[in-house]
């Protein structure tokens, strides 16, 4: 079982797992690299398409804290 890890994000868009484009804030932010990946932001969870999440982390735009 996986648990939550902290990312850093920059300030940038990620494809939601309902193929709903989300904003994301800059921030540290924990995350559940699970199907979906699960990304808790500003207290709410969001539910992100892992496909989209692996490109935002080969951007640069997010990078495992640790």
């Amino acid at each position: 079982m996986k648990v939550a890890v902290h990312y850093r994000f920059s300030a940038c868009e990620c494809l939601g797992s309902a193929g709903v484009v989300l904003k994301i804030p800059t921030g540290i932010w924990p995350v559940a690299e699970r199907e979906p990946v699960s990304a808790l932001v500003d207290g709410r969870v969001l539910a992100l398409d892992a496909a989209a999440f692996e490109q935002l982390k080969l951007e640069g735009k997010v990078q495992l804290l640790g």
